[in-house]
């Protein structure tokens, strides 16, 4: 028994330390932050007219400046699935211009979209509400230096407002239906005790974004890289995911959405003990504002940005070792029993 004892402490702290720190399943106690009327507030863009942030949507409309809030609260946890409430809150501004005029529109740019929209036919606008497109929409047929442009403009302000409840697999991260079916992936947080603080780790983020898949590498930023700020403070340490190289995809192009090359860049920030996202730079996507808005992309500063939340966290200097103490104690008992073990051992030979 003595001699199997070491070996078992080994196979132990082995199966908890790797199944647990590095590759191990989420699971609902991971999630001990998460319980029914938690939640989290985030910010879309900006009042600056100096960078504003626009968004690109699946059926060619193009809006800018946008504004707005993208929120989710918990309502229930039921083994190892959390049921969400979703909503999300957007605004296209009228931004002031010199003179006193303002700009700020959701435009449709091509010729197929006004012979339609002269003929009274808006079947194109599928994701801006109705009654906020008949009688307010602006024809554009013009020429300009050899130049011809065409377009359907809805001018500012335009509101799109969508709230659901989603089913999250704690275990995948992915995002089901009513039959345990996934059909994407949940970005606002992620299970920080999977990913090892050394290298990086390839992760699917976006299960179908213009019929790709979108995934990112996390990995644990000690400080070298830039902080993240948000309105709860600022956080040097995180976990990030991030893409290696620009994620080319061509529909960009067919969707009229002009990008060298037709790319994005993605970079999600997270906080490293509790792990909901904290900050997004530059551009943010999901499989809920890709799947159920129709939104492609949002870009401008500052991103996506945390602006509220009753889950504890706090900007940190260092890492908070008192999530991984349980495994800690573990192997500080397996490292005091194998050593008294082959102490014993070596005292038993001398004599």
């Amino acid at each position: 028994m003595t001699r199997t004892l070491p070996l078992f402490l080994i196979a132990l702290l082995a199966v908890c330390m790797f199944s647990n720190l590095s590759h191990g399943k989420a699971s609902e106690s991971a999630f001990g932050w998460l319980v029914s009327g938690s939640y989290a507030v985030y910010s879309l863009g900006s009042t600056s007219s100096e960078a504003p942030s626009h968004m690109g949507f699946d059926d060619w409309a193009y809006a800018n400046p946008v504004l707005g809030n993208y929120s989710w609260r918990c309502l229930k946890l039921n083994g190892g699935y959390a049921e969400l409430e979703v909503e999300v809150n957007i605004t296209v501004w009228a931004r002031p211009e010199a003179g006193g005029s303002t700009s700020g529109s959701v435009v449709y740019t091509g010729k197929e979209f006004l012979e339609k929209a002269e003929r009274g036919d808006f079947s194109f606008i599928r994701r801006i509400p109705m009654d906020q497109v008949v009688g307010r929409v602006e024809l554009v047929n013009m020429s300009e230096f050899g130049d011809e442009y065409f377009a359907v403009r809805i001018p500012a302000p335009v509101y799109i407002y969508k709230k659901l409840v989603v089913t999250v697999d704690l275990n995948t991260m992915e995002l089901v239906d009513e039959n345990r079916v996934p059909w994407g992936k949940w970005a606002l947080w992620i299970n920080p005790l999977k990913y090892p603080l050394t290298g990086r780790t390839l992760e699917t983020f976006v299960m179908n974004w213009l019929n790709t898949t979108v995934s990112l590498y996390v990995f644990y930023d000690d400080g070298a890289g830039p902080p993240a700020d948000t309105a709860i403070g600022r956080f040097e340490r995180y976990f990030a995911a991030s893409c290696e190289e620009p994620i080319e995809n061509q529909n960009l192009l067919k969707l009229g959405i002009i990008l060298t090359p037709p790319a994005i860049v993605l970079t999600y920030v997270y906080e490293p003990r509790v792990g909901i996202l904290l900050h997004a730079r530059g551009i943010y996507l999901d499989d809920i504002l890709t799947q159920k808005l129709g939104i492609i992309y949002e870009m401008g500063p500052p991103g996506l940005s945390l602006l509220d939340t009753n889950i504890s966290i706090e900007p940190r200097t260092s890492f908070d070792l008192r999530i991984y103490l349980p495994y800690l104690a573990v192997l500080s008992i397996t490292i005091i029993v194998v050593s008294a073990y082959f102490i014993k051992k070596k005292y038993r030979v001398k004599r």
